[in-house]
């Protein structure tokens, strides 16, 4: 396991950076040692925190805060598959970025069984493993 690189405040930027962006001694992480003067603009914790909250605004950042609020959801109560219905831990569905909440619909077993049934058998074959897969939940629709 990595330790965690401790952060060190650029005076520069505003921003917390980790200590290995620093060169030994500097007050301004290397990112912003190597821009021109000109560009150089000394910023404030509160300067951050406005741009942070202009971002919040944004469409990736509303998307950002709604994912966020979602897994918070699923921590607690699962999402439900929609192959087998049964709920489980977000860390169970591999990632969809179009989808509101960022995962796929099903979970990563249910979709490992659909593409070997697909392979082999095809939709009408998928549809009755998806049938007895939803029969054997608790759950229902």
């Amino acid at each position: 396991m990595k330790p965690i690189d401790p952060t060190t405040y650029c005076l520069c930027c505003g921003r917390d950076r980790p200590a290995s962006d620093f060169y030994a001694g500097a007050v301004a992480c290397s990112m912003c040692l190597t821009r021109p003067a000109s560009e150089i603009v000394t910023l404030t914790r509160e300067t951050v925190r406005r741009e942070y909250a202009i971002a919040a605004y944004t469409k990736d950042g509303r998307k950002r805060a709604r994912i966020e609020a979602k897994m918070g959801v699923y921590m607690v109560s699962g999402k439900r598959c929609t192959a087998c219905h049964t709920p489980k831990p977000p860390e169970a569905f591999n990632k969809c970025a179009p989808a509101p909440d960022g995962l796929q619909p099903i979970c990563r077993s249910c979709n490992e069984t659909r593409v070997a049934v697909m392979r082999s058998g095809g939709l009408k074959a998928w549809h009755v493993v998806r049938d007895a897969l939803r029969a054997q939940s608790t759950i229902g629709r």
